[in-house]
């Protein structure tokens, strides 16, 4: 019987390599064979069952081809696909968990991270892991926020549990999200616990952004429903606001809408926001759709973290746009 069939001399393999940690040629080296003969006895031990390998995914599902086709569309740094959920809550839940594995390789310490508001966003904050601390890297709101209402979708409360989740440091915009007119906002805009926060977070490496469907029918709409005036609603049934980040309406070309809200909301604009050089976007569902595609169409993100469902809408968008004649 040659080595290849030899159970024992399989299982012996599989030990050396697996458990006691050796390289394919010190196994090679320890057995006195080729370092080739020990990748087919590798191999050999897997098809017979004496090695079982366990993926422990936590419910992230790899759809490699499809992230490939979403970063090519985009021109994007990276793209990662997740299981869709027909349950929108569900699916933000799983969405945020899910990549909150792959935020370690862009939130490194010593950085500084800006931070949106949203339900996505918090998901991912609360299940961000990494290996060791980050004492020195620090989270920073774009926002202001709603008092009690809603406060852990706040980015102020979601830079918290950020810190929290790896020993880092957060900083907090003691700011509502709008005010009632421009001078207010440009008085409040002055003092230093909201300049400051700010003018970090416009320098910060990394923005770690979620998507807004851009109207009143969000929770932010309904905690602020008097000041979504005729003009808002006027541009949201005409199409001019597709979606907004952290409060901030945009357009169909990336750009903070010149509306009342904007101009009275405290926090960054749109442009602002999408500055940084590392900007990670964290959204999904065909809700989302179009404010997505504005932004991946804009380059306004370069790390994407969505459902494969919206990817594949996505990507077939960009082939309409793409097509001639388009």
């Amino acid at each position: 019987m040659s080595f290849v069939g030899d159970e024992g001399m399989l299982a012996r393999v599989a030990n050396l390599y697996y458990k006691q940690d050796l390289t394919q040629q010190q196994v090679a080296q320890r057995l006195n064979v080729s370092r080739s003969l020990v990748s087919k006895m590798l191999r050999e031990a897997r098809r017979r069952g004496i090695v079982e390998v366990t993926v422990h995914d936590h419910g992230v599902v790899s759809f490699f081809e499809l992230e490939g086709r979403l970063k090519a569309a985009f021109g994007l740094r990276d793209a990662f696909c997740f299981e869709p959920s027909a349950d929108p809550a569900a699916a933000r839940r799983v969405l945020g968990t899910a990549a909150a594995a792959y935020l370690p390789r862009y939130i490194e310490n010593g950085c500084r991270v800006s931070v949106t508001s949203g339900e996505t966003v918090y998901a991912a904050a609360q299940a961000f892991e990494v290996s060791g601390t980050l004492p020195d890297t620090t989270f920073i709101p774009v926002s202001g926020g709603l008092d009690d209402m809603k406060r852990n979708l706040q980015a102020s409360h979601i830079c918290a549990v950020l810190a929290n989740r790896c020993g880092g440091h957060a900083r907090q915009l003691h700011a509502p999200i709008v005010v009632s007119s421009e001078e207010t906002k440009r008085l409040l805009m002055e003092e230093p616990f909201i300049r400051d926060p700010l003018a970090e977070a416009r320098q910060a490496d990394v923005a770690l952004i979620g998507v807004g469907v851009g109207h009143g029918r969000s929770w932010m709409g309904e905690a602020y429903h008097d000041l979504f005036s005729d003009e808002v609603d006027s541009l949201v049934s005409s199409g001019a606001i597709v979606g907004d980040i952290s409060f901030n309406f945009f357009d169909r070309e990336g750009r903070t809408v010149p509306c009342a809200w904007n101009r009275q909301l405290v926090g960054l604009s749109v442009e602002q926001i999408v500055s940084a050089p590392t900007v990670v976007c964290v959204a999904g569902g065909v809700d989302k759709l179009t404010a997505i595609y504005v932004l991946l169409r804009q380059g306004m993100v370069n790390v994407l973290m969505t459902d494969a469902a919206c990817a594949e809408r996505l990507i077939a968008m960009h082939g309409l746009d793409a097509a001639p004649g388009a």
